[in-house]
């Protein structure tokens, strides 16, 4: 009875340590992965997925085994360290539905069997991920594009703040001298 134990306790031990294994090349592959992310990109766009319907569909527990959520966490942090850009489409942003070339948001295709469709407005041909990874770089540009928009009107106010302080300095500068002329006569 006791050499069953022991054989038990050693198997035990063999699980835990492929577990380990397991679990440091899952943290190792996040790390490489956000890392090399956020060192070649200023802005990162992911989507926000629904992980529980999907575990629950056909996908099941490999989809909870994928770290998703501590992907995205690792990604937000090395975000935030480098001075980058994270942004998370929205989960009802249908970037698989959209047509890329012209907008049409074609409902037919949310059955995620649908690997490829024709757009019925432009007649284009779209790949499912493809098509998704045009649209969510699209949203990325449009974040940027929007962010410069933003920084010129700081930068025009502060530009108009700064001659503003110049003209008071000068203005400064000649009562100081008008009252310097006063005082010598």
């Amino acid at each position: 009875m006791l050499e069953f134990c022991k054989n038990r306790e050693k198997a035990r031990i063999d699980v835990a340590k492929i577990h380990r294994k397991i679990s440091n090349l899952r943290k190792d592959f996040i790390e490489q992965t956000s890392a090399k992310l956020i060192k070649n990109y200023d802005v990162v766009v992911v989507e926000t997925l629904s992980l529980k319907s999907m575990a629950m569909g056909n996908h099941g527990k490999s989809v909870s085994d994928i770290g998703y959520g501590n992907f995205i966490s690792r990604l937000k942090a090395k975000a935030i360290e480098n001075d980058k850009t994270v942004l998370e489409a929205s989960k009802w942003f249908a970037s698989t539905q959209t047509c890329s070339v012209c907008g049409f948001k074609n409902k037919e295709t949310k059955d995620l069997s649908v690997r490829s469709w024709i757009c019925p407005e432009c007649k284009t041909h779209h790949d499912r991920d493809v098509n998704s990874a045009i649209n969510l770089k699209k949203l990325g540009l449009n974040h940027i594009l929007s962010e410069r928009q933003e920084f010129k009107s700081v930068e025009s106010k502060i530009t108009e703040l700064a001659l503003l302080a110049l003209n008071l300095d000068v203005e400064t500068e000649n009562l100081a001298r008008e009252s310097k002329k006063r005082s010598d006569l």
